[in-house]
């Protein structure tokens, strides 16, 4: 039972236990300690309440604010908080006591002269009071209440947004635990932005995903955008949408919120409302993160939503560029001192340690991970530093830096990738974990000496993007069926190819994430481990210490394995060994670089596999392509080249889209990847071709006459549909 005291402005105190805490409702009920009587609650006279509780880390120690509060007696409170709520009733503080305890005190209005919350300025009540309803304080709506209009709480501008906040109901970071409206397939449906029919498609599918939101299912699916999704949201919880590529953000809003906290939790501030600060999000239901704006901020906290993709591009406009340029000054304003061509380790590794340096790395990892980015690079020239992000397969020139940094950051990245710092002579591979979120990004660093100097590529492996489905990965419902079907097979291999960077890994996870609810033991052994995966026993390659694909499958063999996922096949033993494993009653997933799903078989004799073993082990062929999605906010016509037509077998008639590049898509005219595919399933007619010695062009014509559809015109059949343009499918195209 907790024990709280009662402190009056008079001097005397009362000591009970708890039977109910809301302060925040206007009600407290203690029982007397000494006559197990009820202790009566009289606000005007009550100071402060003191309960003992459990800490809840809400962040480091060293960055808990002070707080003071001046009572009208005056006597004073202080002391270091780990978090405040201003309510309608009073203010609640949770100081921090010691290393395992937290004291929770509620002040009421009426025994508050003035307060300060952290870095807030001084305020006073009622002039600066809390907002005027709360979650709690607002009884939840009625079965026959609607929601409000969603057009009325769609703001583009600070003016619409402070109206339509006037509008709708003030949300604290406690109100969101509440079911509030219809639900988020109803408003779509009532909405005329889905049908009932489809709407019970996805519910159908939330069976099998009970733990995902039933909008997200609605998006996976295609059948609403994210946006709608999240302006069904607001309505649902009463507060306003916000479209952020039209809004003018208050920059002293900005500075609340630290571009970290920002970047790590998805949030934005937008502008003050009434001596409340606005901030936007995607993800209201995450309460840990609530908690810590309205700590943070100082300031009351009110809530507006947004879409994840705007909240993820406007973060990066508003802070990211800042970061990086701001720490990039301060680093050539440093001048620091380049090692000369016989350089001392003390000197390199102090030179990796300097503030500026370590900052300016960091900022440029970060950024790249706020923008999906798969690779970081930085590449030396005549007179500049270019530092490049691959984004969505393509190489994006950022910024240029002087050429003085340039021994610094490498320096900074090699002592994080745990490298010989002295050695400029040769190339250099390391690897290095940062935390970013609730996940961890792995970075694979390489570092080649140059003619320019030396350049440094950082590979991203963000764990944090999340497994996808088979549902995710664009079958149609034909092909989904036959994939389904050769992953639940109990032996034989399935290969996906592709060239590198094509989307193989995320394939393979899929279809291990299906596999992994099945009573089976999964192996994997893989160069590295992208993803993390409960009830799978997963192994990384160790080439230096001998610990091979081969040698890994070997040891895997004798570990009772039903299902084997092999990362790459990349030599003879490899594919032997695979070969045997797929004959002795195991199913094996892999990978293979090449073309098509037909010359997958040429490619596995060239590596010296028989024939015939090929045709008894094989079962089916994935080969699949990324293709870049247009971004729809910049969609037009498509000029398309007769050549490219006569090429394809595209009519004259046919028209098609392609985005121009605006500042949603940061010019590009894309807007994430796609995959496009073919999926060969080996049939009697396959495998005897096979035996025989058959070409690939012939193995190919047999797979279609199956019912496979080439990959050229799977990719052709997206561009028809809008989600890519023709050029797109000329680029993947094989012949």
């Amino acid at each position: 039972m907790t024990r709280a005291t009662i402190y009056y402005l008079d001097g005397h105190q009362r000591v009970g236990t708890v039977s109910f805490w809301k302060p925040n409702l206007g009600r407290i009920e203690l029982t007397s300690s000494e006559d197990s009587s009820p202790i009566l609650i009289q606000w005007p006279l009550i100071a402060h309440i003191d309960r003992p509780l459990q800490a809840s880390h809400l962040g480091k120690r060293e960055e808990f604010q002070n707080y003071i509060i001046n009572l009208v007696n005056d006597q004073t409170l202080s002391g270091t908080m780990m978090s405040a709520v201003v309510t309608p009733h009073g203010v609640e503080v949770w100081h921090a006591s010691d290393a395992m305890h937290v004291v929770e005190r509620f002040i009421p209005w009426q025994a508050i002269k003035t307060y300060r919350l952290g870095h807030v300025p001084l305020q006073s009540e009622p002039d600066q009071a809390p907002p005027e309803h709360t979650a709690e304080s607002t009884p939840p709506p009625t079965s026959n209440e609607h929601a409000l209009s969603l057009d009325l709480l769609e703001a583009a501008s600070p003016q619409q947004l402070s109206d339509a906040l006037d509008r709708g109901k003030a949300i604290d970071q406690k109100g969101y635990d509440r079911t509030l409206g219809k639900a988020i397939g109803d408003i779509l449906v009532q909405s005329g932005a889905l049908e009932s029919e489809q709407l019970n498609v996805a519910l159908q599918r939330k069976r099998s995903e009970p733990a995902k939101p039933t909008g997200q299912i609605l998006i996976d699916m295609g059948l609403v955008s994210e946006e709608a999704v999240q302006r069904a949201l607001a309505g649902k919880l009463g507060v306003p949408f916000v479209r952020l590529d039209e809004f003018d953000i208050d920059p002293n809003a900005l500075k609340f919120i630290p571009a970290t906290t920002a970047a790590r939790l998805s949030v934005l501030p937008l502008m003050f409302h009434e001596r409340r600060l606005v901030i936007a999000l995607s993800n209201p239901s995450d309460t840990e993160a609530l908690n810590i704006l309205n700590f943070l901020a100082g300031y009351p906290v009110r809530y507006a939503l947004a879409t994840k993709t705007e909240l993820s591009r406007e973060i990066d406009r508003y802070y990211g560029a800042a970061e990086s340029q701001e720490a990039a000054e301060e680093l050539e304003m440093q001048g620091l001192e380049e090692p000369s061509d016989q350089p001392n380790r003390e000197a390199i590794e102090k030179l990796g340690q300097e503030k500026p340096v370590i900052r300016f790395v960091n900022s440029v990892i970060q950024d790249a991970i706020r923008r999906n980015a798969s690779d970081i690079h930085l590449s030396p020239r005549e007179d500049y530093v270019q530092l490049l992000y691959r984004l969505n397969g393509d190489m994006v020139p950022i910024k240029r830096f002087n050429k003085g940094m340039l021994a610094a950051a490498v320096s900074r990245i090699k002592i994080i990738g745990t490298m010989d710092i002295t050695e400029r002579r040769v190339p250099q591979d390391g690897r290095a974990s940062v935390r970013w979120g609730k996940h961890n990004v792995d970075l694979r660093i390489s570092v080649m000496p140059t003619v320019e100097g030396e350049s440094v590529v950082i590979r991203i492996l963000n764990t944090g993007q999340g497994l996808k489905s088979i549902d995710d990965l664009g079958f149609s419902e034909n092909d989904r069926q036959k994939f389904v079907d050769l992953i639940q097979r109990s032996q034989g291999m399935l290969l996906i190819t592709g060239p590198t960077g094509s989307g193989k890994s995320t394939t393979l996870y899929a279809a291990l994430n299906e596999l992994s609810s099945k009573s089976v033991n999964i192996i994997t052994v893989e160069n590295p481990v992208e993803y993390h995966m409960d009830g799978i026993e997963q192994m990384q390659v160790n080439e230096p210490a001998g610990f091979t694909f081969a040698s890994a499958l070997r040891n895997i063999l004798r570990h009772d394995p039903d299902i084997i996922m092999v990362g790459e096949i990349r030599d003879r033993e490899t594919a032997k060994i695979a070969v045997q494993s797929a004959l002795t009653g195991h199913l094996v997933l892999s990978t293979l670089h090449t073309n098509s799903a037909a010359s997958t078989v040429m490619r596995m004799i060239d590596m010296g596999v028989e024939d015939y073993l090929i045709g008894a082990t094989v079962i089916g062929v994935l080969a699949q392509r990324l293709v870049k999605r247009n971004c729809p906010h910049c969609i037009g016509e498509e000029t398309v080249s007769q050549w490219v037509r006569e090429t394809l077998g595209i009519d004259s008639s046919e028209v098609f889209q392609k985005s121009k590049g605006c500042h949603a898509c940061h010019d590009t005219g894309f807007s994430g990847r796609l995959a496009v595919y073919e999926l060969m399933v080996m049939t009697p007619e396959l495998r005897d071709m096979i035996v025989s010695g058959t070409s690939a062009d012939e193995l190919d014509k047999q797979s279609c006459a199956s019912g496979m559809t080439t990959l050229t015109n799977h990719a052709l059949s997206k561009a028809r549909d809008g989600s890519i343009s023709v050029a797109e499918v000329y680029r993947i195209r094989f012949s």
